[in-house]
Formats: structure tokens, C-alpha cells, sequence
């Protein structure tokens, strides 16, 4: 969250002309509600067993795509192999200051929207999840400094990838 990620997804579709895939999205056209609502009246629990669903189901996917995925999606050892391998997986690395700073202005956020401290939640997502990025990527890309179409663009050219384009970040 807050790393650019459906950012990106739109200018390397905008790039690429590939299709783009929201593992959220599609749960939340399989549930009929919001991410923020899911969590609230079914849970976490729940949540993550959707989101491992639709990973697996990602597996018949054969042409060029970008996969835009849940910061905690990567977190299940049956989703990260499932995303090895559909395809190259780029993680979009920002720091806690900088992820702090650019979701303060956006709700919708199911793990900080009733957290006493987002400073603390998030150093607490990022301690969590950032080794696992690390160690399951492909590709990590340091998106501080960078707008959303240098990201893509970079990727675009740099990696000329054939199976689906997977983005990740905490």
C-alpha cells in the first residue's frame, strides 16, 4: 500500500496494452462488497481465504498480463509459489515515511483506517512483510523518487516480459 501499485498497473497498461488484473477487484465482484466492508462484517480470516482463491485461479492465465495483487497476498507460502510460477514478480518498494505520507490522504485501507497509530501499524506491516518481498521478487523497484509512469516505463523497457506482470508492495 502506498508504493504506486495501481498507479503502475495503469501506465504499463496504458504502455503495454495489456490487460490488468486486481486480485481485490475480482474479490470484491466475488463477494459484492467493498474491501473495508469484507473486513468488517466477515473479517480478515475470510478475506485471506478469498484472496488465496483467486492467487490459484490465477494459474490458467497464459498471455502477457499485469497482476495487481494485495499487500498481504504474498504472505501465504501456497500464494507465493503460486505467483512464481505465473510470472515475473516485481515488488514496489517505498519507505514507511513515504507510504505514511501518501495514504494519509486515502481511506479504504482495512489494516490503518481504525489503527491508533498508522506510524506503528505500518512499521509493523513493513517489518512482516518486507523480508518476504524481498526473498520472493523478482524485481524490487524503489519507488520513492519515482512517478508512476517512470516506474512503468522503466519496467516496460527494461523487462521485456512475455507471462503476466505480477506487482506487489507492502
Amino acid at each position: 500500500m502506498g508504493s504506486g501499485k495501481t498507479s503502475v498497473a495503469n501506465e504499463l497498461h496504458t504502455l503495454s496494452k495489456y490487460p490488468i488484473i486486481e486480485t481485490d477487484q475480482i474479490i470484491e465482484d466475488r463477494v459484492g462488497m467493498s474491501i473495508p466492508d469484507i473486513f468488517k462484517t466477515k473479517g480478515e480470516p475470510f478475506f485471506r481465504e478469498q484472496e488465496a482463491e483467486v492467487c490459484c485461479s490465477l494459474s490458467t492465465i497464459r498471455t502477457p498480463s499485469i497482476i495487481s495483487t494485495g499487500g498481504g497476498l504474498i504472505m501465504d507460502k501456497t500464494n507465493q509459489a503460486c505467483l512464481k510460477k505465473l510470472g515475473t514478480i516485481f515488488y514496489l518498494y517505498a519507505k514507511q515515511r513515504t507510504i505514511l505520507d501518501r495514504i494519509q490522504k486515502e481511506g479504504g485501507r482495512p489494516l490503518l483506517d481504525n489503527a491508533s497509530n498508522k506510524q506503528t501499524t505500518i512499521q509493523s506491516l513493513f517489518s512482516t512483510r518486507h523480508p518476504v518481498y524481498q526473498s520472493i521478487a523478482d524485481v524490487t523497484i524503489f519507488t520513492d523518487r519515482l512517478d508512476p509512469k517512470q516506474v512503468a516505463s522503466h519496467i516496460f523497457e527494461q523487462f521485456q516480459v512475455t507471462s503476466p506482470f505480477i506487482l506487489g508492495n507492502i
